[in-house]
């Protein structure tokens, strides 16, 4: 079977380097929101539901975003957040960890799938956010430790 297209990636101005590379390395392109014209400079609640027509991702560790998005539901086609106080190393896991999940979504659901999603990572484990609000713990850091063999510091 054909492996289905992945979705494009904007990505917030604040986000690291290593997050990008782990996104680009398992198939997605990322764009920077600096580097475009009609992004660059404004504050996420403008730009968002323009995401949703595009139909691509956006990734970001803003927090305060992800709650403003839980709370006021605007259409987007899927939100990552990604901790900013990460270290390398971690970076990179997490990173991993939901680049696999979108593919898994993709492949599985179809790529439209991830819409009014929002995947976040909080001191559990990695969480996702439903389009009607309910969130849940999808996969543990203690999980992910024992499949790892590592401990990963979040």
């Amino acid at each position: 079977m054909a492996k289905k297209s992945l979705p494009q990636i904007y990505v917030d101005e604040h986000i690291k380097p290593p997050v990008i590379e782990t996104f680009e390395e398992c198939g997605f392109k990322c764009i920077r929101i600096s580097n475009t014209k009609q992004y660059a400079g404004r504050k996420e609640e403008a730009y968002i539901q323009a995401f949703y027509r595009e139909g691509r991702l956006f990734v970001t560790n803003d927090r305060k975003f992800r709650k403003y998005v839980v709370a006021n539901k605007p259409k987007h086609a899927g939100i990552v957040e990604i901790p900013q106080d990460l270290d390398y190393e971690d970076m990179v896991t997490v990173s991993a960890v939901w680049a696999g999940c979108l593919e898994g979504y993709v492949e599985g659901l179809g790529r439209d799938s991830l819409r009014r999603h929002v995947f976040y990572t909080s001191n559990e484990g990695f969480r996702i956010i439903d389009p009607k609000g309910k969130d849940q713990l999808w996969f543990s850091f203690e999980a992910l430790n024992i499949d790892l063999g590592t401990s990963l510091n979040k």
